[in-house]
């Protein structure tokens, strides 16, 4: 009787250490998003022919000087080529795969198991709010983040704002001020 309890609590622990590991792996199998270096890969693929993918050597020479175009100009792309170019150079992650033909989906995978700064390159995002489509209802259920930004699009302050109400009190002034759409025909 004891046996058949010490083997079901080795079946229970041994099931739940399995089941572990399947969650561990899930969790591992997704891709890192990494939307600044496939950018970057991609742009820089399309600069190559046909006989520059067949070398290693120009592959890594055609990406030092596709970088270093980049390099001041203070935007994420010329951070990722700092990553991939700079002390620690992975040119050779990069120019192998591609060489093989690899998707940059992989390249950059590959390379965000090297160094995780890779993939955490983001770019920013762009909101443009049109205020004509917006209703009062729609402004008024927005994040007062979304409200600040649509006070910066249109060049206005909100002076003497404390609450959520003070930004869409202005925002809905401002929306007030701007010329009617022309009505369509």
């Amino acid at each position: 009787m004891r046996a058949t309890t010490t083997f079901a609590i080795l079946a229970a622990v041994c099931l739940q250490a399995g089941w572990m590991a399947a969650s561990a792996a899930a969790s591992e199998a997704k891709e890192p998003d990494c939307p600044v270096c496939h950018n970057v890969l991609t742009k820089f693929t399309e600069t190559l022919t046909k006989e520059d993918k067949k070398d290693i050597v120009t592959i890594e020479e055609k990406f030092q000087k596709f970088c270093d175009k980049k390099a001041n100009d203070g935007s994420k792309d010329s951070k990722f080529c700092y990553y991939t170019t700079g002390a620690s150079s992975l040119k050779r992650e990069i120019s192998k795969p591609i060489q093989s033909g690899f998707p940059m989906a992989a390249i950059c995978k590959k390379l965000g198991k090297r160094d995780t700064a890779i993939c955490e390159l983001q770019y920013r995002k762009t909101y443009t709010h049109d205020l004509t489509k917006l209703t009062e209802p729609e402004i008024t259920k927005m994040k007062l983040k979304d409200l600040r930004i649509i006070l910066q699009e249109y060049n206005k302050e909100c002076v003497g704002c404390l609450e959520k109400s003070d930004f869409v009190t202005t925002i809905l002034k401002v929306k007030a001020e701007l010329p009617a759409p022309k009505a369509e025909l």
